[in-house]
């Protein structure tokens, strides 16, 4: 599972760099309208959407896909409306003015603003970000037909005003059978459908009910969320954490509200047991630790008096020495929980796997071209069609240790203080000194990496002689220092390579040794068969 989210997170870190760079590196290029491009980023625009939310188990409130499409078509129109068009022949070009460049860095910062709000647990806006970058590309393919008029189109107004309904309708769908969290049931914002949340005279287990009043006239789902806390209106009453993770199903309730029974635990061990009549409000999640604590007893359904003792030890500091079975449930306070980064990759990937597209497409680049490339090179060739470079130099720039410290106001201000005397010049040699040795020791460490290792056969000085890495640094010393240094790296050099000798050695006497207790083995008759 550890190596799992690792290539997810190393695969999410580098299509984010890569469709950052691409994205700035072209909004303001000057691009060919081509209607199978812009067939493409609609595509993958929608995909998009579909594909996170068959990802990812999270409820959409109905008002934040409603402000997205509107907020995204807004400035989709206003990116397409905002272009420098010309014609060359049969083709047509669009760029960027810089009221376009504008809109379209308002609408990078919003989804970012969202995934912030989202990750911080500020708002509930779900997939909100989705719909926001597929009405986006919607809306700016009608811009720039209007702005383009007689040109060839990309995709008709009603096309695109199609795809922007569409995904309208799909929030309906979305909101229709479709689970939601108890908190947006709890604040009104689940029409027609309200809970209360009390105290059944229990501290663990059982120990909360569930009034769920539905008059939609269709089934619903009310999904608890593990470790969510429970606030008591009595502030001398437990504060609770729910435990069991529980999605309740509620037909439509035209009479009485029905009533369910949720896994939860105390949180507060030195507060009054919650009463039957004890209303709670939901309050914040849990921290992580706690959370995957949950996960544990979860695992080993114990939802007794061992899981209660395992909250308090994280909540109140409790004492579990003599319970080696709550010693158990207790996460380390680092471990990463497995399904969160799983879904937070997955989500990561999809989003910037549409960004980088989109960014390739609006450079000019076919699907052909980028499949050949993908096939031709891999990523490397990708972006390198795209003209982004990934190098990183690591040159070394020689710093005087004099001009260091004496050229500097600041450095010169603090020696100036001292006594003119002894004092002060033994405390300016003592500075150059040191910054003389760790001027060595960077020349060094840069001369190391460049060489690399050493091993029983290399040859010190045509290591140190054909390297222009080494060179690079070596010419720029001065005389006495370029000596000192070449001495020294020739002294640890023999003695990395001696080292090096001795293990090899080791290696060789070990695999000596074993397949002498392999033959002795074999050659000995009460062993039985080899």
């Amino acid at each position: 599972m550890d190596v799992v989210i690792r290539i997810a997170s190393g695969l999410l870190l580098l299509l984010s760099v890569a469709a950052l760079v691409l994205a700035i590196l072209f909004v303001r290029r000057e691009t060919r309208i081509v209607i199978r491009r812009d067939v493409v980023r609609l595509i993958i625009a929608a995909a998009t959407v579909l594909v996170m939310n068959a990802v990812l188990d999270i409820a959409t409130p109905a008002w934040t896909i409603a402000l997205a499409i509107v907020l995204g078509g807004g400035l989709g129109v206003l990116q397409g409306r905002q272009l420098t068009v010309r014609t060359e022949g049969d083709r047509m070009y669009a760029q960027r003015t810089v009221w376009g460049v504008a809109a379209w860095g308002t609408g990078t910062v919003l989804l970012q603003l969202a995934g912030v709000i989202n990750r911080a647990g500020l708002a509930n806006i779900g997939l909100a970000a989705g719909f926001f970058g597929a009405a986006t590309v919607a809306g700016m393919l009608v811009g720039r037909n209007l702005a383009v008029n007689e040109a060839r189109r990309s995709v008709t107004p009603a096309t695109a005003v199609l795809l922007v309904l569409a995904l309208g309708a799909g929030s309906g769908l979305a909101d229709s059978g479709q689970e939601h969290d108890i908190r947006d049931v709890f604040k009104g914002d689940v029409t027609d459908v309200s809970v209360q949340i009390r105290g059944t005279g229990s501290y663990y287990g059982d120990s909360i009910r569930l009034d769920i009043t539905n008059r939609s006239g269709r089934t619903v789902w009310v999904r608890v969320p593990a470790g969510l806390k429970l606030v008591p209106g009595n502030s001398g009453a437990q504060t609770m954490i729910t435990a069991g993770g529980e999605v309740v199903e509620v037909p439509p309730t035209p009479g009485e509200p029905q009533t369910d029974y949720i896994k939860a635990f105390c949180g507060e061990m030195n507060d009054s047991i919650p009463s039957s009549s004890e209303v709670f409000t939901p309050g914040d999640l849990v921290d992580d630790q706690m959370l995957r604590t949950i996960e544990r007893i979860q695992d080993g359904n114990l939802y007794d008096f061992n899981g209660q003792e395992a909250v308090w030890h994280l909540t109140d500091g409790a004492d579990i020495s003599t319970n080696e079975l709550v010693r158990q449930l207790i996460a380390p306070p680092t471990e990463i929980p497995a399904e969160d980064a799983i879904r937070l990759s997955l989500a990561g990937l999809t989003g910037t796997a549409l960004l980088l597209a989109n960014a390739l497409v609006n450079a000019g680049h076919s699907v052909d071209d980028v499949l050949t490339a993908w096939r031709s090179g891999g990523l490397r060739d990708l972006l390198d069609s795209s003209a982004v470079s990934t190098s990183t130099p690591d040159e070394y720039v020689y710093r005087d240790p004099f001009e260091e410290a004496n050229n500097r106001e600041r450095v010169r201000s603090i020696i100036e203080r001292l006594p003119p005397d002894q004092t002060r010049r033994d405390a300016e040699a003592e500075l150059i000194d040191r910054l003389r040795n760790e001027e060595d020791q960077r020349a060094i460490d840069r001369i190391r990496r460049a060489i690399g290792p050493v091993g029983p056969d290399t040859d010190i000085n045509e290591l140190l002689r054909d390297n222009k890495d080494v060179d690079q640094v070596l010419d720029q010393l001065p005389d006495d220092m370029r000596r000192r240094l070449v001495e020294t790296l020739h002294q640890d050099l023999e003695q990395e390579r001696l080292r090096s000798a001795v293990d090899v050695g080791m290696e060789v006497l070990d695999r000596e040794r074993r397949v002498e207790v392999l033959i002795d083995a074999r050659n000995d008759p009460n062993q039985g068969r080899f």
